[in-house]
């Protein structure tokens, strides 16, 4: 289910995937709750884009995720659920309009000092009519138990009790092929020699329709799934070699081994006499047409 990675991006900050999710979508310009850039491909699109899958249904998928405060840093304050009372920018509409940051951070909202809160607004004009005036006396009394803390904000899933979301983990071919850290190193090794920008797998079939997300002539897009394949049965065999053999794997044997290995089954599988192995250890292959 794609939903489960929404909620892995929320929680786990300090992984190497999200990092590299977060560095290649992040949009300064912009506010999303899932960050992406629809003009990149890869299989990140296909996660953002289930929200609109499911909103089909008259769901609303970031509504089942809350905040739990802790120092703010992390939650918007308009946009995000982290009041009982719902997302403000919905329950205040007034006050959001005036709103002069809209993508704003809670902690630039709202300060504690001695137990007491306080409000750091900035308006576009200060509240002068009814509904304006209105909505600033409610959101005032609403949020005067707010208490901040200093520890970071967490995230809850409200469909479950334990405010978890549940799924379940097991070593399977993801895993093997996409998900296991040291999988994830050599893909990174193998994106950057073919010049192709960072990305991150999230099952097999990412791996090997990569070359489908790619602009590329047909040739060059041959050459990519190529390596691919060659990707997963140099990795294949890696791990029977230490299930049976006792031997470890390593990232740069395995990165030099599907070099090698998709030299090889290129050179005898098509016609491209002019390809030496000395341009395809730099990924030079005009030589072939592309």
């Amino acid at each position: 289910m794609l939903a489960k990675w929404w909620w892995r991006f929320k929680i786990e900050k300090d992984n190497t995937w999200r990092k590299v999710i977060w560095s290649i979508h992040k949009n300064a310009r912009s506010w999303s709750f899932i960050p992406a850039k629809p003009t990149i491909p890869g299989p990140w699109k296909q996660v953002v884009r289930v929200e609109k899958d499911i909103a089909d249904f008259c769901v609303n998928l970031s509504s089942f995720f809350m905040a739990t405060v802790g120092n703010g840093e992390e939650v918007s304050f308009w946009k995000e659920f982290w009041h009982f009372e719902g997302i403000l920018s919905t329950e205040y509409p007034a006050l959001f309009a005036l709103e002069r940051v809209k993508n704003v951070k809670l902690a630039d909202r709202i300060t504690e000092t001695g137990g007491t809160v306080s409000f750091q607004f900035c308006w576009m004009r200060v509240p002068s009519t009814a509904d304006e005036i209105s909505e600033l006396n409610r959101l005032t009394v609403s949020l005067s138990s707010l208490s901040l803390s200093n520890s970071a904000d967490s995230w809850s899933w409200t469909l479950e009790e334990s405010g978890v979301f549940q799924y379940e983990y097991e070593e399977s071919t993801d895993h093997l092929f996409a998900l296991c850290s040291l999988v994830h190193q050599v893909w990174d090794y193998v994106l950057q020699w073919c010049r192709i920008p960072p990305t991150f797998f999230f099952g097999v079939k990412d791996v090997l329709n990569m070359h489908k997300e790619m602009r590329g002539s047909r040739k060059w897009k041959k050459a990519v799934y190529t390596i691919t394949q060659t990707g997963i049965w140099c990795i294949w065999k890696a791990r029977n070699d230490l299930t049976f053999n006792g031997k470890s794997a390593n990232v740069d044997r395995l990165v030099e081994e599907i070099k090698i290995m998709s030299f090889l089954w290129l050179k005898n599988r098509t016609k491209i006499g002019a390809l030496t192995r000395e341009k395809w250890r730099v990924f030079d292959i005009s030589c072939i047409g592309i």
